[in-house]
């Protein structure tokens, strides 16, 4: 089951962000009304099959601590969006992607301080294995980089502020979880509060009809709406079985799944220092998976 889990999310991680890459609305706003509105809908077959097939309450062991973490968690991914689209303003793609795994190795050494769990030598050398490829794959990436207009300094310090409420973000599953609440719960309550969140914003436009339709639409938002829902679930259940670090770890494989898409879907050319980089992060993250 643990090993499914893992699966999806990788697929789920690669899934996310080439759905990001491939929509054509280009209104922060709207992409995030668009996702949240999905995942929301999609929350609710999720919903209705648990109360059919389940014997236990929905709302089990829900009260108005875990709701406070749920909301919590809500603001910061709303912070987290709004601050790494300003970082990746003044940053290249590529930089702002592989600096950004550095949160990986904090989320592993505070949900191991915070929640306990396995935690080994190998794992600690793997995901440093990991996170450091991700850093050269993106500077590699960027060798070339013609584009002189970037503002380094203010991407970095943005980029900072993403990792920081990342990382806090990160462990707000494993505390519900081990407060008993179920994922298919979390789910809801997370993706009906951003939603509502979102709301506010999309009506503050006073095009409301128009922008839904829009969203709706847009098969990419879909795709991205698919992948939040069935990872947030997810890790609900995995934050009972291992540290989440090392599931975020383990689903960084989706970068090799994204640079292949790139390569065979979008034509785009990738060197031969690139496919050795992703090649020890294949091999990493497959290791970390198991041992």
């Amino acid at each position: 089951m643990v090993y499914c889990l893992l699966i999806l999310m990788i697929f789920c991680n690669a899934g996310e962000t080439i759905g990001y890459k491939n929509t054509k609305n280009q209104n922060q706003g709207d992409v995030l009304y668009g996702v949240t509105l999905w995942s929301f809908i999609l929350s609710l077959p999720t919903l209705i099959v648990y109360a059919i097939v389940s014997e236990n309450s929905f709302f089990g062991n829900f009260d108005l601590f875990n709701f406070l973490f749920i909301l919590l968690s809500a603001c910061l991914t709303i912070a987290s969006i709004i601050t790494w689209s300003t970082a990746s303003k003044h940053l290249p793609m590529s930089i702002a992607e592989g600096v950004s795994e550095i949160y990986i190795a904090f989320l592993t050494f505070f949900s191991w301080l915070f929640f306990g769990g396995r935690l080994t030598y190998w794992h600690i050398i793997l995901i440093a294995v990991v996170v450091i490829a991700c850093l050269v794959l993106a500077f590699i990436q960027n060798k070339g980089e013609k584009n002189v207009n970037y503002n380094y300094k203010l991407g970095f310090i943005f980029l900072a502020v993403w990792v920081t409420l990342s990382i806090i973000r990160g462990l707000i599953p494993s505390a519900v979880a081990h407060e008993g609440v179920n994922g298919i719960a979390y789910n809801f309550m997370l993706s009906s509060i951003m939603l509502f969140s979102s709301l506010i914003f999309v009506l503050s436009k006073k095009k409301f009809v128009k922008t839904t339709i829009a969203v709706l639409k847009d098969p990419w938002l879909f795709v991205v709406g698919l992948c939040r829902t069935v990872s947030q679930i997810s890790l609900i259940y995995l934050a009972l079985k291992m540290n989440l670090g090392i599931v975020e770890a383990v689903s960084v494989f989706g970068i090799v799944i994204i640079m292949l898409y790139e390569r065979l879907i979008m034509k785009e050319k990738i060197s031969i220092a690139s496919y050795i980089i992703l090649l020890i992060i294949a091999v990493a993250t497959a290791v970390l998976g198991i041992v």
